[in-house]
């Protein structure tokens, strides 16, 4: 299993490979509550999880579905991409930071 992609609050997402699943897809930790949850709609392939986490986790995955679609295909390659929040910042490495100005 890869190291936790994301964590919110008393939830996360990782990446494996030894599931049946071939569609990318995340598996998803909450207390003593596993699932699959697919990635391009949110439907839950194997498992259970209470529905406050469940509608949690579909939001994270309808706003950043490119980059756990991307994460799904890295690691299935065997390579980390790093967390949501690494990925985040190289996608907007300027985001944090004041605006760069060529005239100065």
């Amino acid at each position: 299993m890869s190291p936790a992609w994301a964590k919110r609050g008393g939830w996360s997402l990782y990446f494996y490979f030894s599931e049946p699943h071939q569609v990318p897809h995340v598996a998803v930790r909450a207390g003593d509550e596993r699932a699959s949850i697919r990635i391009s709609d949110g439907e839950v392939l194997a498992g259970h999880l209470q529905p406050k986490v469940l509608r949690e986790v579909r939001a994270l995955l309808a706003t950043h579905r490119d980059l756990a679609t991307e994460a799904f295909l890295t690691t299935a390659a065997s390579d980390f991409p790093g967390t949501l929040e690494d990925m985040l910042k190289r996608a907007r490495p300027y985001a944090d930071s004041e605006e760069v100005h060529d005239d100065e």
